[in-house]
């Protein structure tokens, strides 16, 4: 039968790693081999010390591998923090057409995931960044192509939009007001863009 390796290094299950380290370095001390060169007791330091040593590793992987598994259950969660409350800040501020406040605030948010880009787009858009706007909304699509509100917006907005589709790509041309009207209305005007 196993010995517990808390019993064998005389430490509490719950000590910390400092505890435990600081009851190793005391048997170690008390049985290493050298300490016990010509004794008859040499033999039984030898296995003590082997038994202090399997002990501690035993520990210190246990606690090693919880630490992992602690680390990986917080990780997700930090990653996907979420943000939606200053997401929907943000859409709020560009339904009352305050662009730069919105920008601010989303520039806050450190996680530049699907809705992030997604609301950048619509920004840059309103703003009259189209090319930057086509980018930010691409790459919203592509991180999250399920969402139906992504893919419809820029859909509705570049690739359905004549005036847009001739002058992306080619020489720049004056963007007149129709276009802007149109994609005023895209967006205003509901078509699963969340800003009605």
């Amino acid at each position: 039968m196993d010995k517990n390796p808390y019993e064998v290094l005389g430490v509490n299950k719950n000590a910390t790693e400092d505890e435990i380290r600081r009851a190793y370095r005391e048997l170690v001390k008390k049985y290493h081999p050298d300490k016990y060169l010509n004794n008859p007791l040499k033999d039984l330091a030898e296995e003590k010390m082997r038994e202090v040593n399997s002990a501690y590793n035993e520990i210190m992987s246990k606690t090693k591998k919880e630490q992992e598994r602690s680390y990986y259950k917080r990780k997700p969660k930090a990653e996907s923090e979420d943000f939606s409350p200053i997401f929907k800040k943000v859409r709020d501020f560009i339904r009352e057409g305050n662009y730069l406040k919105a920008e601010e605030t989303l520039n806050s948010v450190p996680s530049k995931n699907a809705e992030w880009n997604y609301l950048m787009g619509i920004i840059h858009f309103k703003r009259g960044l189209y090319d930057s706007s086509y980018s930010y909304l691409t790459r919203a699509c592509a991180m999250d192509p399920s969402n139906e509100e992504y893919r419809n917006s820029l859909r509705n907005i570049f690739r359905n939009n004549s005036n847009y589709s001739n002058c992306y790509g080619y020489r720049r041309r004056e963007w007149d007001c129709d276009l802007i009207n149109c994609c005023n209305d895209t967006f205003c005007n509901g078509c699963e863009c969340g800003f009605r």
